[in-house]
């Protein structure tokens, strides 16, 4: 288990959208330390060393997200995105630098368990490209829930990679660990490349490769 990560220091809270926004008031009224920054002072606000970033928004925002996992790691600042998926709440996942993944390992890992990649991708493009786009309105009680659990792993910080999902339609909250992708470049640079299986394969098939069952030369 990854060493718990005790948090202290000041919380800058970017909000984007009006549930983004009504997170970070919420979070801001219930963290001693926690202020509202703007999009133009996301990445000072890494540089200035606080306890941990938290960037809330509307519907998921990944160049947003991007830009403020560099900025983590370039500083060893932790940080939470928190993102009305229009289903369900996301929570994380809590990025620790050099103690877990990275945040384009989690969308690696999205993508890998998503059997509608492209529709998936498609939808955050068009949110990308219009912020009005989506369902604009939420429930009070999502942006209470999701600024709860969200103070809740920033007072008492989780694995690194934790991710909590609020769902919409049940209430009920679900919590999951990504894992870093082999060879990543930024949270796992010790690794080497993954084994080319097919290139491995292909190898043994040439001509004077072969081999009997038991790998034995034939």
């Amino acid at each position: 288990m990854a060493a718990t990560v005790r948090l202290t220091g000041t919380v800058p809270v970017l909000g984007l959208g009006a549930f983004g926004s009504r997170v970070a008031e919420l979070l801001c009224d219930g963290i001693a330390g926690a202020y509202r920054i703007g999009p133009d002072d996301l990445a000072g606000s890494f540089a200035r060393r606080p306890g941990a970033v938290v960037v809330a928004s509307q519907h998921p925002v990944p160049e947003v997200f991007r830009s403020a996992d560099r900025a983590a790691w370039q500083h060893g600042v932790p940080w939470l995105p928190v993102a009305d998926e229009d289903l369900a709440v996301r929570v994380g996942p809590w990025v620790v630098p050099g103690s877990g993944p990275c945040f384009d390992c989690y969308l690696a890992r999205r993508v890998q368990h998503d059997d509608q990649s492209a529709i998936t991708a498609a939808v955050r493009a068009a949110c990308a490209d219009d912020p009005e786009c989506g369902p604009r309105g939420f429930l009070p009680q999502h942006a209470r829930a999701a600024a709860g659990v969200a103070h809740g792993l920033l007072e008492e910080p989780p694995d690194p990679g934790t991710v909590v999902a609020l769902s919409m339609r049940s209430g009920n909250l679900d919590s999951q660990r990504v894992l870093r992708c082999h060879g990543c470049h930024r949270c796992a640079p010790g690794t080497v490349p993954g084994l080319d299986r097919t290139g491995a394969l292909a190898e043994l098939l040439r001509p004077g490769n072969a081999t009997a069952p038991h790998g034995v030369p034939a």
